[in-house]
């Protein structure tokens, strides 16, 4: 298990997959830089004056309402096209820009605190929209229909059909979960095309291989080191190490009631064979096994 010695020595992150609330605090984010985008028209004229909201990627708006809460930097371009945002977290982010029935979006990682600031290009372009179908259990009347990073939700019609328009043009990341019991339903990525409306059909169940790490707005690090005791030290590969999870480390409520949600990486970004040797959600207590 060599990808162990890389979490021993490095970091490994615990994260909690697929909640859906965005005004909790999020993905821890240290230390700060700068970073600048130059928005351009599809002319490639300087877009100035065109409405910018930065928000993390695991951002979700309230269901059914267009308005933003917490978490994001929002204005305008200068009359270069020129965004600056000073004193950025560390963090996964999703810039969403629109002009006059343009638009644009641009997702990106901001790890650089050190260096000077980080600079981007983004390319407007013709508003798009997006249709599909959810499959609902039959105990569901409709589904709620998010995307990652923007304040847009539609609910679903009883057969799970729907259709999100003026879209910015990009990837983009979606969901759909049960409006009855929050239960996920299904994830997509896709690409909005200028002027077009992409059908993506009947969407794609969650799988553990989809899952996307910087769209979940609970995730921490920990050292491994803190995971080994005296007596098993010198370590021997390959091992299992234990991991205690309580009311003081780790918040059960934003986690399933059995916490299959519940995953470890190493600092690679490669994902961990965990064993929830012990659950307890009620009692807040937990015995991971890595």
């Amino acid at each position: 298990m060599n990808s162990f010695k890389l979490f021993l020595y490095l970091v490994a992150f615990l994260a909690v997959s697929c909640d859906r609330n965005p005004k909790s605090a999020g993905n821890t984010m240290e230390t700060e830089n700068s970073v600048a985008f130059q928005v351009v028209k599809p002319d490639g004229k300087k877009a100035g004056n065109a409405q910018y909201s930065l928000r993390p990627s695991w951002y979700l708006g309230e269901p059914g309402s267009s308005v933003d809460s917490g978490m994001i930097f929002k204005g305008y371009t200068d009359k270069n096209g020129w965004v600056h945002i000073v004193d950025l977290p560390v963090g996964s982010y999703v810039l969403e820009l629109i002009g006059d029935r343009i638009g644009g979006v641009y997702s990106f990682t901001h790890a650089d605190t050190l260096g000077p600031e980080a600079q981007y290009q983004v390319i407007l372009d013709t508003l798009g929209a997006v249709q599909g179908r959810v499959s609902l259990p039959d105990s569901v009347d409709f589904a709620w229909v998010q995307i990652y990073g923007l304040s847009i939700s539609v609910p679903t019609d009883s057969l799970g059909n729907f259709t999100i328009a003026n879209l910015p043009v990009g990837s983009l990341r979606l969901m759909a979960w049960s409006a009855s019991d929050s239960k996920l339903l299904a994830e997509e990525e896709f690409s909005v095309l200028a002027g077009d409306t992409l059908g993506l059909g009947l969407l794609t169940a969650p799988t553990v291989a989809m899952e996307d790490p910087s769209t979940w707005a609970h995730a921490r690090s920990l050292m491994a080191s803190d995971l080994i005791s005296d007596w098993m030290r010198p370590v021997q590969f390959p091992t299992v190490v234990t991991l205690f999870l309580d009311s003081s480390n780790f918040d059960f409520s934003k986690a399933r009631a059995d916490g299959a949600d519940l995953r470890v990486f190493a600092a690679t970004g490669k994902g961990l064979v965990i064993d929830r040797a012990r659950y307890d959600s009620l009692a807040a207590r937990a015995e991971i096994r890595i």
